[in-house]
C-alpha cells in the first residue's frame, strides 16, 4: 500500500491548463515523455516514444500506471512518483532496471530516467513529467566490457603465474632432465588454456566492437555530438558532428579554455562553473546545462544542451569526463514562439475583455481567469465554480443554459448562449458564453473550454432600439389601416364604374399596403420577442389541417406558382397554432419570391421518432453554402438577393418561434438548384 500524496497538491490547478500547444510539442519529441497526476499516478499524457517503450497503445492515457502497466505493481516507480509529488524534488536515475511486458513477454530493460515536478506559479507541485531513454544496449555493453576486462585481468594474472612457473620449471630443468617431460606437458596444457583464453578475449573484443558500433549508430541517429575531456590534461575532443559545431579540424584536441571560446560570453562562466562542479567528487559527477555557441568558421549560432558524467578514481579524482551535445535550436525557437503566442493571446483577450474558463464535465469543477470573474461582478480573489455560476443565472434561463451545454456536447459543436445574470450588488447584467467540448479516446466529453463576454450595454442598446421600433411600428399601423380602408373604398367605386385602369392601380396600391403592413407586423413581433412580451398560446391541433389552411391563403397571394402538399394525417401537436402557421406561411412566401413563375413549391410533412418534420422545397436560385449558417440571424440577407425586397426578419422570427417550441429549423440548398427549408416540432 503506497502512502497517499498530499490531496491538497492535487487541487493546485487543473492539469495542463492552457498548455495544449506545449503538449503538441512534447508529442512530437523523440524523447520518451509522459505526464502523471493524482495520487493514483494517472497517465495524463504520453507521447509515441514512451508508448513504444511500454509496448502499449494510446488507450493507456487516462488510466492509472497500475492499470496500464500492471507489471510495475511490485516495482518502485509509483513510490518515486509519490515522493516527487510530495517533496517537489526532481528524481533522476541512470541504468534503472524495469520489468516490462512487451510482445507478451516479461523482459528487463534499463533506462536513464527522470521524474520532474511540474509546479504552478506558487511553486506547488500539481503533476510530474517523466522522461526516459532506453539504455539497455548501453548498459549490457558496459556490463560486457567490464566482464571482458575482468576476465582479461584474470587471464593476465594466470599468464603471469604461468610464466613464473615456467621460469621455475626452466631452473629445475637445468637441475633435472627427468622433470623436463613433466614440465613440458604442463606447459603444453597451459598453452592450450592460453589459446582458449585468447579466443575468448577475441570474442569479447568483437562483442565490444559490435556494442560500440550500435552506440555510435544511436548517437548518429539522434543527431548528437559526443565530447570527451581529459581532466589531467584539460584537453577537449569530440566526434565529427561536435567538431563541425565547434569549428575544429578533424581529430583535433584543444585545451578546454580554447574550446569554450566558442560559447557566448553571457554563458561561458556558467558553463565553466558547471564543469568544475561536475568534476568535484561530492557532486556525483553529473553535468546538464544549456548554452549557445557560435561556430568560428560559419558564424552560425546554435543553442545546445550538454549532458555528461565524470568518472573518479578511488581517491576521488576525476579520471574522465564525457557526454553528449544536443542541438536544441529549433526546440528553443518553438518554445519562444509558443510563449510569444501565449502572451499575444492573453493580451488580445484582455483587450477584448474576454474571460476564459475550463469546465471539468466529470467533476463539475471550473477554473477561470480573473476577467471571467469580472464579467460576473466578482474580484479575482473570489471563489467561483460552475455551481456558483449557475446560481447567478436568471431563473428563466437556467434550463436554457443546461440545454445548450448538453446540445453542444451531444452534437460535438460550439456552445453559444446569451443570458441574464445577477451581480452581487443586485444589478442585472447580460453575458455571452461560448465553449467547445473536448473528448477522450473513448469519445466521452471530459472538458469544455471557452470564453465569456459582458454584453450588458449591447443588450440595453438592443432593448432601446426594439422599444423604438415597436413604438414607430405601432404609430405607423393607425394611418396605414386608414389608408387601406380608403384604397378599398376607392377600389370598390372604380369597379362599379368599370374603370379598369383605376381598379388595377388601386389593386397594386392595396398589395403594397399589405406588404408594408406585413413588414410592420414583423418589426412588432421582433420587438415583442426580444423584450420578452411575446407569449405562446398552446393548443392541440392537427398539423396537416393547419398546413392546408395556410396553403389556401397563399394560393391567392401567389397565383402564378403551383403548391403541392404531401399530406401527413394523424400528426397532433400541442403548440401555438397561429405562430406555427406564420412559420409555414413565411417559408411558402420565401419559396415564391425566390423562384420563377409557374414553378412548383412542394410541402412535405412526416413523422421521425417523436418529432414532426415539415419541409418546404422550391426550385429557385438557391443559397451559397457560406450563407447557410447565418440565414436565421436577425436582419441577415444573402448578398445575391438584393434585388428582392425584404428586411431579413422572416427567417429570424421563424427560427425563434420554432426554438421556443423546443424544435429545430435548418436549410439544404445549392446555388442554381433551389432550397429545402425544414423544421421539426415535438409530437403529442
Amino acid at each position: 500500500m503506497y502512502p497517499s500524496a498530499n490531496p491538497i497538491l492535487m487541487k493546485k490547478r487543473p492539469l495542463l491548463d492552457n498548455d495544449s500547444q506545449l503538449l503538441q510539442v512534447l508529442a512530437l519529441s523523440e524523447d520518451a515523455t509522459a505526464i502523471y497526476h493524482t495520487d493514483q499516478m494517472v497517465i495524463a499524457f504520453a507521447n509515441d516514444a514512451i508508448i513504444r517503450i511500454w509496448g502499449k497503445d494510446r488507450s493507456v492515457i487516462g488510466k492509472t500506471i497500475e492499470e496500464a502497466l500492471p507489471e510495475l505493481h511490485d516495482q518502485p516507480f509509483k513510490q518515486i512518483f509519490l515522493d516527487v509529488m510530495r517533496t517537489g524534488i526532481t528524481y533522476q536515475s541512470d541504468n534503472m532496471p524495469a520489468d516490462l511486458v512487451v510482445d507478451g513477454k516479461r523482459q528487463t530493460f534499463y533506462f536513464d530516467f527522470k521524474y520532474r515536478a511540474i509546479k504552478n506559479e506558487a511553486g506547488e507541485t500539481y503533476c510530474v513529467m517523466n522522461t526516459a531513454r532506453d539504455v539497455t544496449a548501453r548498459y549490457l555493453g558496459q556490463k560486457a566490457i567490464a566482464e571482458a576486462e575482468r576476465r582479461e585481468q584474470d587471464l593476465n594474472e594466470e599468464l603471469a603465474a604461468s610464466n613464473e612457473e615456467l621460469v621455475a620449471s626452466n631452473e629445475e630443468l637445468a637441475a633435472s632432465n627427468e622433470e623436463l617431460t613433466s614440465l613440458n606437458e604442463e606447459l603444453s596444457a597451459m598453452n592450450d588454456e592460453l589459446q582458449q583464453a585468447t579466443q575468448q578475449v577475441s570474442l569479447l573484443n568483437k562483442n565490444l566492437k559490435y556494442s560500440e558500433d550500435n552506440l555510435n549508430f544511436a548517437i548518429d541517429a539522434a543527431n548528437l555530438g559526443t565530447w570527451d575531456l581529459d581532466p589531467s590534461m584539460m584537453s577537449f575532443a569530440g566526434n565529427e558532428r561536435l567538431r563541425n559545431w565547434f569549428g575544429l579540424r578533424p581529430y583535433q584536441e584543444i585545451p578546454l579554455d580554447q574550446a569554450t571560446n566558442v560559447i557566448f560570453d553571457q554563458d561561458r562562466e556558467r558553463v565553466l562553473a558547471a564543469i568544475e562542479r561536475a568534476m568535484d567528487y561530492q557532486s556525483g559527477g553529473l553535468y546538464d546545462i544549456k548554452y549557445t555557441i557560435m561556430n568560428p568558421i560559419t558564424g552560425i549560432p546554435r543553442k545546445v544542451r550538454a549532458k555528461g558524467k565524470a568518472l573518479f578514481d578511488e581517491n576521488g579524482q576525476a579520471t574522465r569526463f564525457s557526454g553528449t551535445l544536443q542541438d536544441i535550436t529549433e526546440e528553443e525557437q518553438t518554445r519562444v514562439e509558443l510563449e510569444e503566442s501565449r502572451k499575444g493571446l492573453e493580451l488580445a483577450m484582455e483587450a477584448a475583455r474576454l474571460g476564459a474558463y475550463k469546465l471539468d464535465l466529470k467533476l463539475g469543477k471550473m477554473s477561470c481567469s480573473a476577467q471571467f470573474k469580472h464579467n460576473f461582478g466578482l474580484t479575482e480573489q473570489d471563489k467561483f465554480d460552475f455551481s456558483d455560476m449557475m446560481e447567478v443565472v436568471h431563473a428563466d434561463f437556467k434550463q436554457y443554459v443546461m440545454l445548450q451545454v448538453e446540445k453542444a456536447i451531444a452534437e460535438k459543436q460550439i456552445y453559444n448562449a446569451e443570458y441574464p445574470i445577477l451581480w452581487p450588488d443586485g444589478t442585472e447584467h447580460w453575458v455571452r458564453v461560448s465553449g467547445l467540448p473536448t473528448y477522450n479516446h473513448s469519445g466521452e466529453a471530459v472538458y469544455m473550454m471557452g470564453v465569456s463576454f459582458d454584453i450588458t450595454e449591447q443588450r440595453r442598446d438592443d432593448l432601446r432600439k426594439n422599444d423604438f421600433i415597436g413604438m414607430v411600428s405601432h404609430e405607423l399601423k393607425t394611418p396605414l389601416t386608414s389608408l387601406k380602408g380608403y384604397v378599398q373604398v376607392l377600389h370598390g367605386k372604380a369597379s362599379k364604374v368599370k374603370d379598369e385602369f383605376a381598379s388595377g392601380m388601386l389593386s397594386k396600391v392595396n398589395n403594397q399596403v399589405n406588404k408594408m403592413n406585413a413588414m410592420i407586423n414583423g418589426f412588432l413581433s421582433i420587438s415583442r420577442l426580444e423584450s420578452g412580451k411575446i407569449l405562446l398560446v398552446m393548443e392541440e391541433f392537427a398539423l396537416d389541417q393547419l398546413i392546408a389552411e395556410v396553403i389556401d391563403e397563399n394560393e391567392v397571394l401567389f397565383p402564378v406558382h403551383h403548391i403541392e402538399f404531401h399530406r401527413c394525417e394523424g400528426l397532433m401537436l400541442n403548440a401555438d397554432r397561429d405562430k406555427i402557421g406564420h412559420v409555414v406561411s413565411n417559408l411558402i412566401s420565401n419559396a415564391a419570391k425566390y423562384s420563377s413563375a409557374e414553378s412548383v413549391i412542394e410541402i412535405h410533412c412526416s413523422r421521425e421518432g417523436d418529432e414532426a418534420i415539415v419541409s418546404v422545397k422550391d426550385s429557385g436560385i438557391g443559397i451559397p453554402a457560406e450563407d447557410h449558417g447565418r440565414l436565421f440571424e436577425r436582419y441577415y440577407r444573402v448578398e445575391s438577393n438584393n434585388l428582392i425586397s425584404g428586411f431579413g426578419i422572416g427567417l429570424y422570427l421563424s427560427a425563434e418561434i420554432i426554438e421556443r417550441h423546443h424544435g429545430r429549423i435548418w436549410v439544404e440548398s445549392e446555388v442554381g438548384k433551389g432550397s429545402v427549408f425544414h423544421f421539426s416540432l415535438p409530437l403529442l
